[in-house]
């Protein structure tokens, strides 16, 4: 039995989970639906002519890379607990059927 995860909720947020070769890591994170309005403004600030603005923009970004690696590692971590799951055939039992 091989167990695939599709979907992870982190934080409340839905994530899809892509597989195959030719991505990074082997897989790719992405939430469905349209894109975020306060990335689209932050994007505007950072081609501000204002140095503060620009700043806040760069802050914003840094974050949201930072928490953009960690959900990667978390997700990685994840599909190697399930691959070593399936390798191992554990099998997974709920309260009822023991």
């Amino acid at each position: 039995m091989k167990i695939e995860i599709n979907e992870v909720i982190i934080d409340g947020i839905k994530w899809n989970l892509e597989y195959g070769d030719d991505l990074n890591n082997g897989f790719r994170l992405w939430k469905p639906g349209a894109g975020s309005a306060h990335w689209a403004l932050m994007k505007a600030k950072s081609n501000s002519p204002l140095k503060g603005q620009r700043k806040e923009a760069e802050e914003w970004f840094a974050e949201q890379r930072q928490l953009s690696r960690k959900r990667l590692h978390l997700v990685s971590k994840l599909i190697e607990v399930a691959e070593t799951v399936s390798a191992d055939d554990i099998i997974l039992k709920s309260e009822e059927e023991e």
